[in-house]
């Protein structure tokens, strides 16, 4: 008796030992994140400076580096203003664009081309120092200071406009000696706007333009509104046409006459 008690209780251990062995067990654990991505080197362009953070502006950086002035200005300064000027004979017009209010074209010889235009615009930040950098980075130079541009430039007075004139020559690399090498800008700035007068193109074809240039600046004027008149008197109403009288209606023609037969011939 005692026998079967003692193995009666080891089939019931057995039994609830085997039923822990099958259950399933589940443990909480903690997922894994993968670290957001950081820019490449070659992507970033803050890569390696210190304090930066990715993606993040660099301080005095020029967020314009590449563009051209007029790109720069923030564009037109609003509607298309006429403007009338005196060329000199040998210029030749070009087609106007709605960011060139005069556009003109000298060739010489080999091929050698100068571009000429004028425009106005909203002034870009940094003003007449900021673009006339800007110009001189088209053409591979370096930037110059306050000091450097006074003496490096001339005024030309068109009340009330002051204007800055300056002669930059340089070729940047792969560009075409016959269109490219020199530069000769002028920019005014009378409040929000910047007036923009620019040569560019071959150095010897753009240097012996430059007293046509300066010459030509002065002439470039507004067209002045023309002058409110009074209307014109109405037109006296035109006269009634008369009617025209009914065509008298044609005779009827006339029969001709009949005529007689001919008698007949006597026999020979």
């Amino acid at each position: 008796m005692k026998f079967s008690s003692l193995c009666l209780g080891l089939l019931v251990l057995s039994a609830v030992a085997c039923k822990r062995d099958r259950e399933i067990k589940e443990y909480p654990v903690a997922r894994e994140t993968s670290p957001a991505p950081q820019p490449s080197p070659a992507t970033d362009p803050h890569a390696g400076v210190p304090g930066m953070a990715p993606g993040a502006p660099m301080p005095g950086a020029d967020p314009h580096a590449g563009l051209t002035a007029e790109q720069l200005a923030a564009g037109a300064s609003g509607g298309n203003p006429q403007f009338t000027d005196t060329p000199p004979a040998h210029w030749k017009k070009q087609a106007l664009s709605p960011m060139r209010l005069a556009s003109y074209q000298i060739q010489g010889g080999d091929g050698a081309t100068v571009d000429i235009s004028f425009s106005i615009l909203r002034r870009a930040a940094g003003g007449t120092l900021a673009n006339i950098n800007r110009w001189r980075g088209q053409l591979a130079q370096p930037p110059i200071d306050e000091a450097a541009l006074a003496q490096n430039s001339q005024t030309i007075e068109m009340p009330p406009r002051k204007i800055t004139v300056v002669d930059i020559e340089g070729l940047a690399p792969g560009a075409d000696a016959t269109k490219d090498g020199r530069l000769i800008g002028a920019i005014a700035e009378v409040g929000n706007e910047a007036w923009f007068f620019k040569m560019r193109g071959n150095a010897a074809l753009t240097a012996s333009e430059k007293n046509h240039f300066i010459q030509w600046i002065p002439t470039v004027k507004p067209v002045a509104p023309a002058a409110p008149g009074k209307a014109a008197p109405p037109a006296p109403p035109v006269p009634p046409v008369p009617p025209v009288p009914p065509v008298p209606p044609v005779p009827p023609v006339q029969p001709a006459p009949s005529v007689p037969p001919v008698p007949p011939t006597p026999p020979e």
